[in-house]
């Protein structure tokens, strides 16, 4: 049946229907389709995130099969999608990703039946073309739901590990010299400490809507690293503390920028006395920043480094090593 089904015209036909799918806009069709299984006409932002990921699903599966017709599409992974997965889990409705997804499917599948009957006219060929893309856009469906799933469990399990009183109490076990050993440390935080990181203090002085805020950025301010396994804590309803896997720059820091919420970027710092070093560096630049008199909002400690040498805060030793480099432990003679 196989050998059947792949028929050289078989192939021709879903290059060729493949292409009127790349033509084709179905973002109407799309977006009524979840619509009608589901409300989120009052969520505006999970709307267009999941409208725009099914739209690059469709586009992703018809490029891959126009490319390759013979070969099943692997699933399309969207980072944006993460984001959506983990704000839904957040307001306990990770199913809304899911359903959005099979609501799509059942549309894509209605559209591509009428491209089949486009493509040829031919009972012998239709019926060809209809059965092995039934398989092929079944697979490609059924792979893409096991991908989300995982991404939602992965994610859920992620937000278990994030209790707020358990990782606190670690974090300023570390912080306070209670917890010195590294392993330990690693799996109470479920936070890698071997590495380069970079401590970034956010708050908000808003009077509300700060608790949504602070995820939010800080979820962006994840995505901008490679690894996307930052750690959180909440010292305070209006104020997270976050751990970068990787630096990142105060430019790079604007980028999810949102009015109402303030941070301070440490100085990055290597493995375990790293944590603490970097989140002293921030909590450093923080009070700079909530003591000018400015409208800043943003603020990183190479930005008052040299402050802080100059009034006799212990970090002057960083700022001048990193200056000097290797003179700093060259030989006087």
């Amino acid at each position: 049946m196989q050998k059947e089904l792949l028929h050289p015209r078989t192939i021709e036909l879903m290059r060729e229907g493949a292409r009127l799918v790349l033509e084709t806009d179905w973002q109407g069709q799309l977006q009524d389709a979840f619509q009608s299984i589901f409300n989120t006409l009052n969520d505006p932002s999970t709307n267009t995130a999941i409208r725009r990921y099914n739209m690059l699903s469709v586009l992703h599966w018809a490029s891959s099969t126009l490319k390759a017709p013979d070969r099943p599409a692997e699933p399309y992974i969207d980072p944006e999608i993460r984001l959506q997965i983990r704000e839904q889990i957040r307001r306990g409705r990770p199913e809304t990703i899911l359903n959005g997804y099979r609501a799509a499917q059942i549309v894509a599948w209605r559209e591509w039946m009428m491209v089949a009957f486009q493509v040829t006219s031919n009972k012998d060929e239709l019926e060809r073309l209809l059965e092995y893309s039934a398989q092929q856009i079944n697979a490609f469906s059924q792979n893409s739901i096991d991908l989300l799933s995982e991404m939602i469990d992965d994610e859920r399990a992620a937000f278990a590990r994030r209790s707020p009183d358990l990782q606190y109490g670690a974090v300023m076990d570390v912080l306070d010299g209670t917890l010195r050993d590294p392993d330990k440390a690693r799996h109470r935080l479920a936070y890698r400490l071997d590495r380069l990181h970079q401590a970034v203090i956010l708050w908000s002085d808003l009077a509300s809507n700060y608790e949504e805020l602070l995820a939010s950025v800080a979820d962006q301010l994840e995505f901008l690293t490679p690894e996307k396994q930052a750690l959180r804590i909440k010292p305070a309803a209006s104020t997270m503390w976050v751990w970068l896997p990787t630096p990142i720059t105060k430019e790079a820091a604007s980028v999810p920028f949102q009015d109402g919420v303030k941070f301070a970027l440490g100085r990055p710092a290597q493995g375990f006395s790293g944590f603490k070093e970097t989140y002293e560096s921030a909590v450093s630049a923080q009070k700079i920043l909530m003591q000018s008199p400015s409208a800043q909002n943003m603020i990183s400690y190479e930005e008052i480094e040299l402050a802080n040498m100059l009034i006799g805060q212990p970090q002057y030793l960083s700022f001048v090593r990193d200056t000097l480099g290797s003179f700093f432990d060259a030989p006087l003679d």
